[in-house]
């Protein structure tokens, strides 16, 4: 066989935390030419997992680690100063007033330092201020 043609597309997925980008999907498509004079086509399609283990198309990049996650499991810190993209891996969950949370390893100890800053403040002060108990994330 003796090759005509050959076509390559690749898709990327850019890092915007950092300088990488991922392959999420390559198809190569080539013709070429039998001995018999026919012309053959073979498509070859390679599609890569995302670092979640999915293989649905690639939402966005984990600003820790660089790895692809699906929309299904890709997340973003609810800090509003924050709002960095995580994957399962980095994402904490946390229970926030009925709701549930993902915060990136930075946002969720600061809210652990502002926790416990709280809970020492209220013991401090619940012999002079009661208190109405409406705990606030």
């Amino acid at each position: 066989m003796r090759p005509i043609r050959s076509i390559r597309r690749r898709e990327f997925v850019r890092n915007p935390w950092g300088d990488g980008s991922a392959v999420t999907q390559q198809r190569t498509e080539m013709h070429a030419l039998t001995d018999g004079g026919c012309i053959r086509s073979v498509l070859d399609m390679h599609r890569t997992p995302c670092g979640c283990g999915c293989l649905s198309p690639a939402a966005g990049v984990c600003s820790v680690c660089g790895s692809t996650a699906c929309a299904g499991c890709f997340s973003r810190c609810a800090a509003p100063a924050c709002q960095r993209p995580l994957c399962p891996r980095h994402g904490i969950v946390v229970a926030c007033a009925g709701h549930r949370v993902v915060l990136c390893e930075p946002c969720h100890a600061a809210m652990t330092r502002r926790s416990i800053a709280r809970s020492l403040a209220r013991f401090a002060l619940s012999p002079f201020v009661e208190f109405n108990g409406r705990e606030s994330c």
